[in-house]
C-alpha cells in the first residue's frame, strides 16, 4: 500500500500501519512510483509537486482491479485528480452538519461529526454514503472498472473524527474495501449459517467430499 502526501497526517498513517495485513509505504511528491500496489491513498498532496505520471500509474492501479483514495484538503480543486477524485470541488465552508448516513460496511457503529470547516462540492459519480445536509458528500465511493475508488471528506485540522477510537478499524475497512478483500465479519462466518450466491458455486467441507449449490 501507498500513501502520497507532502504533509503527513499521524492520525492516518498511525491507522494504517497497525492493519497487520497491510505492508505501508510513504512517498513525497514529486516522486516516481516504479512498485506495483493494491491500494494508493493521496493525502495533504501539494498540486505543484503532483506529476502526470504519478497519476496515471494511480490510474493504472484501478483499471488492474486496485483501489485508489483521496482525502479532501483546503486546495483540493487545484489538485487536478481528474477522474481519480469522486468530488467536483467548488470551496470551503464553515460548521458544516453531517445530513445522510448510509448503512454500509465502511459506514456502520460510527458516528461521523460535523466538522467545523468542509469542502464542498457535488458528487461527479458513485455513491455519497454519508452527507453533509446541504448535499456535499463526505464520503463516497464508487466501483471503476475492475477498481474502486474512496473520498474522504474530513480535512485533518478542521475535524475530530481520528480521535474517535474506532478511527482505525474505519480505515482498516477503507482498505480492505479498496483492495477487494473480504471484510472480517465475511470471513468469520458462524456455523450452520446460510450463504447465497448467485450462480453455481463449488463448496469444500472439512470431511466431506467436494459439494455444488447456490
Amino acid at each position: 500500500m501507498l500513501v502520497l502526501t507532502n504533509d503527513e497526517n499521524r492520525y492516518l498513517l498511525t491507522a494504517l500501519d497497525v492493519i497487520d495485513t497491510v505492508s505501508l509505504t510513504v512517498k513525497r511528491p514529486p516522486t516516481t512510483i516504479t512498485k506495483r500496489y493494491d491500494v494508493i491513498v493521496f493525502s495533504n498532496v501539494a498540486p505543484d509537486r503532483l506529476l502526470a505520471g504519478t497519476l496515471e500509474r494511480a490510474r493504472e492501479t484501478v483499471q488492474n482491479g486496485g483501489g485508489v483514495a483521496v482525502l479532501a484538503q483546503e486546495n483540493l480543486r487545484a489538485a487536478g485528480y481528474g477522474d481519480l477524485l469522486l468530488l467536483s470541488p467548488n470551496g470551503t465552508a464553515e460548521n458544516r452538519t453531517v445530513g445522510t448516513v448510509r448503512r454500509t460496511d465502511l459506514t456502520e457503529g460510527f458516528d461521523f461529526t460535523s466538522p467545523e470547516r468542509a469542502v464542498t462540492g457535488t458528487l461527479k459519480r458513485g455513491t455519497a454514503v454519508v452527507s453533509y445536509e446541504d448535499g456535499t458528500p463526505l464520503l463516497a465511493t464508487a466501483q471503476d472498472g475492475r477498481g474502486r475508488l474512496l473520498y474522504y471528506g474530513y480535512v485533518e485540522d478542521a475535524s475530530d473524527f481520528h480521535d474517535d477510537y474506532r478511527y482505525p478499524v474505519f480505515w482498516k475497512r477503507a482498505v480492505y474495501y479498496l483492495a477487494d478483500r473480504p471484510s472480517t465479519a465475511d470471513l468469520n462466518r458462524r456455523t450452520g449459517e446460510l450463504l447465497t450466491r448467485s450462480n453455481a458455486t463449488t463448496v469444500r467441507g472439512p470431511e466431506e467430499p467436494t459439494e455444488r449449490g447456490r
